[in-house]
C-alpha cells in the first residue's frame, strides 16, 4: 500500500518538475546576454619581404577583461604568422581602456593581403565572469605601396 503512494508522490514531484523546467529556462534566455568585445587589428607596411610587427587591440564594451588570447584566422601566403596564438606573455600593454597584443608575420615576398584574427576574453562585471568573442581584419602591405 505505501509503495503505490510512494510512485504516485515520485511521479507528481517528476512532472512537476518537467513542467517547471522550460519555463526558468526562458525567463533566464534574455536576461543575461554575453558581453560584446571591440578587437581592432593593424600592421607596419614593410618595403620588402621581413617580420611584419602586427598589434591586436581587444576592449570590452562592458566589464573587466580578466583573460584573453588572440588566433590567426588567416593571414595572406606570402606572410604566414610565426605563431597562430598569441597569449598572456605577448601582452604589450593592459590598461582601463583594453589591452594589446603582439603578434608577428614572417613576409616572404612582396604582396597586399588581409590578416584576420580572432580574440576570445574571459570579461567580468555585474553579470558575473562570461566568454566573449570578436573577429577584426587588419591588411598587410610587403613592398607594394600603400
Amino acid at each position: 500500500m505505501h509503495r503505490r503512494a510512494d510512485d504516485k508522490v515520485t511521479q507528481g514531484l517528476f512532472f512537476g518538475c518537467i513542467a517547471v523546467v522550460p519555463f526558468l529556462l526562458l525567463s533566464d534566455a534574455g536576461a543575461a546576454e554575453a558581453p560584446a568585445l571591440l578587437v581592432a587589428a593593424t600592421c607596419e607596411a614593410l618595403a620588402g619581404p621581413g617580420k611584419v610587427h602586427c598589434a591586436v587591440r581587444v576592449r570590452p564594451e562592458a566589464g573587466v577583461w580578466r583573460w584573453g588570447d588572440v588566433i590567426v584566422v588567416a593571414a595572406p601566403p606570402f606572410a604566414p604568422p610565426l605563431r597562430t596564438r598569441s597569449g598572456v606573455s605577448d601582452i604589450v600593454r593592459n590598461d582601463e581602456t583594453g589591452v594589446e597584443f603582439a603578434l608577428a608575420l614572417a613576409a616572404t615576398a612582396d604582396g597586399i593581403g588581409p590578416l584576420r584574427v580572432r580574440a576570445r576574453a574571459v570579461l567580468c562585471g555585474e553579470f558575473g565572469c562570461r566568454p566573449a568573442a570578436a573577429e577584426a581584419e587588419a591588411r598587410v602591405v610587403v613592398g607594394a605601396s600603400p
